[in-house]
């Protein structure tokens, strides 16, 4: 073919192939998309984890120093006791939606 003028069905073909690997590329950019937000999901519930896995009495002082105001930190502190809960079903959220996105995956392979 080469130096030779392409014919109808050659440019068919040629346009196929092309619509196929948009198409094969859309799929793969939303598999990226996905296991980024995976990624980021995962992280957070690391971050949350690691953070409860601290001693209160750690998180406190660390607490102060970061507020800077032992009344902030001590009235923090207790807003977290009320707030433990919610981290709680906030973990089970993100794992939920995480084992979706792993089971939306899945369909899409």
């Amino acid at each position: 073919m080469h130096g030779l003028p392409m014919t109808n069905s050659d440019n068919q073909y040629q346009q196929r192939k092309i619509e196929a690997l948009q198409k094969e590329n859309k799929g793969l950019s939303e598999k990226v998309k996905t296991l980024q937000k995976m990624s980021v999901l995962h992280n957070e519930m690391l971050v949350m984890l690691q953070w409860k896995s601290i001693p209160e009495k750690l998180r406190t002082e660390i607490l102060k120093k970061l507020l800077e105001t032992p009344q902030e930190a001590a009235a923090f502190q207790l807003e977290e006791r009320d707030e433990d809960q919610q981290v709680i079903e906030d973990i089970l959220d993100m794992q939920e939606e995480f084992e979706s996105s792993q089971n939306l995956e899945m369909r899409e392979c």
